[in-house]
């Protein structure tokens, strides 16, 4: 439908970084399920549903990624001073997983299984 020049800049997150911009990636649900880890692989990896890589020279690293669901995601929503990182005075909104993603290659992500999920602080699912 846009081509494939024009599809390749779909989210351009490296471009993005090089600017040194604040950028969420994030899903929009009902049309794409939430699924952060395979958000998460998918803008590392720039890999669509379909298995075709979109855009090779928009890939990030899975830390960069990261900080797009997490810490930028709470500073677009003027929330960082409550959420975003694991810092004393923030809310405990936080998933355990079954490895850390900073430490697995970036075409794994999607193995990484969530454990645990808590919400302010409380457990809301323990596998």
């Amino acid at each position: 439908m846009f081509g494939a020049e024009r599809a390749s800049r779909i989210s351009p997150t490296r471009s993005t970084v090089q600017r040194d911009m604040v950028f969420t990636t994030h899903n929009d649900a009902p049309i794409v399920p939430p699924n952060m880890l395979r958000l998460l692989w998918a803008t590392a990896n720039r890999v669509t549903r379909s298995g075709q890589t979109l855009g090779p020279e928009q890939r990030i690293s899975v830390y960069q990624a990261l900080m797009s669901i997490t810490m930028h995601a709470a500073y677009q929503m003027f929330e960082e001073d409550s959420k975003g990182s694991i810092t004393e005075g923030k809310w405990a909104d936080l998933v355990v997983l079954s490895a850390n993603p900073l430490q697995v290659d970036a075409k794994d992500l999607q193995d990484i299984e969530v454990r645990a999920t808590y919400s302010r602080g409380l457990p809301i699912y323990h596998q």
